[in-house]
């Protein structure tokens, strides 16, 4: 007889903790605070096109860059990938295929010492300068 007292109590606990979860999901916000959240995520977006329509082609690539300097870096030893060629297109580049190879054999004058990744951007335009 305690067995089954013990089995109804656990049953009746987890009816309980079911009810009350039940009373939580199905409470709803108000429609004016659903506004409120989209008008605020609106307000963010807003704000965001702002800045990145403002923001100076020089900024973008070296925010790029430092982005996805470790892909860049190893997308350059092999002389191939999608990160080099969107930097190659960020640099106005017009053989992405060609930029890559470049990258790759002028890897080391590229990447040894460098201390921040946008410094990458200086190194290849002057090593571009020599070459081109």
């Amino acid at each position: 007889m305690k067995t089954a007292v013990k089995v109804s109590t656990r049953y009746i606990g987890l009816f309980g903790c079911a009810t009350l979860l039940g009373a939580c999901v199905t409470t709803t916000a108000p429609t004016t605070t659903l506004e409120t959240i989209t008008d605020g995520l609106k307000s963010t977006s807003n704000a965001v096109t702002n800045v990145v329509s403002s923001t100076t082609p020089d900024s973008k690539k070296s925010a790029f860059v430092t982005d996805r300097y470790d892909a860049i870096r190893f997308e350059a030893a092999k002389g191939e990938g999608e990160n080099i060629d969107s930097l190659a297109t960020l640099l106005g580049e017009n053989d992405r295929g060609d930029f890559a190879q470049w990258m790759k054999a002028n890897y080391t004058p590229l990447f040894a010492n460098l201390k921040e990744p946008k410094e990458l951007l200086a190194r290849i335009e002057r090593r571009r300068h020599i070459d081109g």
